[in-house]
């Protein structure tokens, strides 16, 4: 039944994509999707995400579990619908090289714009680090507020999280070379290294002997900030990852269309250097004394 169910959703998708361009009858290289709910629902999803998190801001106790509610979502709306553009690529034939200059040109800017929000960030803390105020006695840091050390957790993160990238890109360059028991081996072995800085390194650090608060004044609300957000970006790079390798180890997609696995590999790079640029500045360059953790 549930077989029969798909093979008609497919037929009406079909019917209604053909009868679109029939009618439009707009010659060129580019795709038309006759109709997707996707973006209205992610859109919905993203506002009523921002919405809760304003009333969480405030203390509405229910406001917690509704950001959980709209963020599942938000990541299942974004599954269902690579799910679309998957089969119309892998199955349909419709993303041709004009199509994919185009998926990857907005990807890049989807990145600078993600640049230009860490950028933001990090003026803030830069604000505070280079002009500190005259009632703080002229200091960075307020008096009794340590800073994390950059020698412990922060350290091996950076090693793990470097190992993660080269270890995704073996099994890019493995999935090229159209060997699939090596894909499986270094994919999964980014994948794990991935894990572990989010669980074991980052999540660590938070619960284990750091003094500093996100209440303590704004280098705490920066830190927490920075940190917390570039491991959301950890999150969707896992999640992004682990999707594209299902599809490259289920044989859908081909050693000449891994176009997704290499955005995919694009972003999780560029969650490599965000990293590196908050350890540097908020791990190293601190202004404080090293603590042990």
């Amino acid at each position: 039944m549930n077989f029969t169910n798909s093979i008609n959703f497919w037929q009406n998708y079909l019917n209604k994509d053909v009868s679109y361009m029939r009618r439009n009858r707009v010659v060129h290289y580019f795709n038309d999707i006759a109709y997707t709910p996707w973006p209205f629902h992610l859109s919905f999803c993203m506002f009523l995400f921002c919405f809760f998190g304003v009333l969480f801001l405030h203390h509405f106790e229910w406001a917690g579990t509704a950001i959980v509610l709209s963020l599942s979502l938000i990541f299942l709306f974004v599954f269902f619908w690579s799910k679309d553009l998957h089969f119309d690529s892998a199955f349909f034939g419709k993303f041709n090289y004009k199509v994919r200059r185009s998926i990857l040109s907005g990807f890049l800017l989807f990145l600078l714009s993600e640049i230009c929000i860490f950028a933001g960030f990090l003026w803030t803390y830069f604000d505070r680090y280079f002009h500190s105020p005259g009632y703080m006695g002229g200091t960075f840091l307020p008096l009794g507020i340590e800073t994390v050390s950059w020698n412990g957790y922060p350290l091996w993160g950076s090693f793990v999280l470097l190992a993660s990238g080269w270890g995704c890109n073996q099994a890019y360059y493995a999935a090229r070379g159209g060997s699939w028991s090596l894909f499986r081996l270094w994919s999964s072995i980014g994948h794990i290294l991935g894990g572990m800085f989010l669980l074991n390194i980052q999540v660590q650090e938070y619960f284990s002997g750091n003094t500093l608060s996100i209440s303590d004044s704004v280098l705490g609300s920066c830190f927490y900030l920075i940190t917390g957000f570039h491991g959301l970006h950890v999150c969707i790079g896992l999640l992004l990852l682990t999707f594209v390798s299902d599809l490259i180890q289920n044989y859908s997609v081909t050693r000449d269309r891994i176009f997704s696995y290499s955005i995919a590999l694009i972003y999780w790079h560029f969650v490599d250097w965000i990293w590196l640029f908050v350890y540097t500045f908020l791990y190293v360059l601190n202004g404080n004394a090293f603590i042990e953790i």
